[in-house]
């Protein structure tokens, strides 16, 4: 079948056609490069550069607020009662140190994931595709000023400015369609947090409490005197 392909594309087709083609499978190509080397430039940037943490840590800073109003208020709610009043505020001041608790049962730290394998997968697979669409933003956004930088600073290529006008639009648009799967998917990376909290309450409670007396006594805090 394909020889047959082959014999009629090589002797069959007049040259207008067979140009025409070539022309379109080399867009293909280039096309299917273009986005292979995408996929890959992303993945080194998250799982190498860990760009979407420097991007969390010092633009977008959801990741901090997170911990801090959500993972710890609902990691230590069953030992509310025996917090010193000064817990929360020490760990705003300290928040790698006292997600520690959490990350104690969840591996990120140890590499010993104590919670269930299948609240494990779940929470990954979630929390992967959250951060591409970090990449994406990024992208989005440096798209947008490489785009002006070429406008206003190489004039002499003579980029045109409905060119200029349409890539803003459809990065503009990406990045606002992009934002908002994010936001969906730091919804779903809470449920699937709080999964894990919950599981680390019904079998770790213990360890969860011994850990958290051991934070007390490092950062010169009073468990159960509040």
């Amino acid at each position: 079948m394909f020889m047959i392909g082959f014999l009629f594309y090589l002797f069959v087709l007049p040259d207008e056609h067979r140009q025409s083609i070539e022309r379109v499978v080399g867009q293909i190509i280039s096309y299917g490069i273009i986005m292979g080397l995408s996929i890959v430039f992303s993945w080194f940037l998250i799982f190498f550069l860990n760009l979407h943490l420097v991007y969390d840590h010092y633009f977008a800073r959801w990741r901090f607020y997170y911990n801090l109003d959500f993972v710890l208020p609902t990691l230590v709610r069953p030992f509310t009662r025996e917090l010193d009043g000064r817990f929360l505020q020490e760990a705003e001041r300290n928040i790698d140190e006292f997600m520690k608790l959490f990350y104690h049962f969840v591996g990120d730290y140890e590499h010993d994931y104590k919670v269930k394998e299948n609240l494990k997968v779940r929470f990954y697979e979630i929390a992967q595709k959250y951060w591409i669409t970090q990449i994406n933003e990024i992208m989005a956004l440096f798209l947008s000023m490489i785009t002006i930088v070429y406008y206003f600073v190489y004039k002499s290529l003579g980029l045109p400015l409905d060119t200029i006008v349409i890539t803003s639009f459809i990065a503009t648009a990406f990045f606002l369609t992009n934002h908002y799967l994010s936001l969906r998917l730091r919804e779903s990376i809470r449920i699937a947090t709080k999964d894990q909290i919950e599981d680390i309450h019904g079998r770790f409670l213990k360890q969860l409490e011994d850990q958290l007396r051991e934070l007390h006594k490092k950062f010169g805090l009073k468990y159960g005197e509040g």
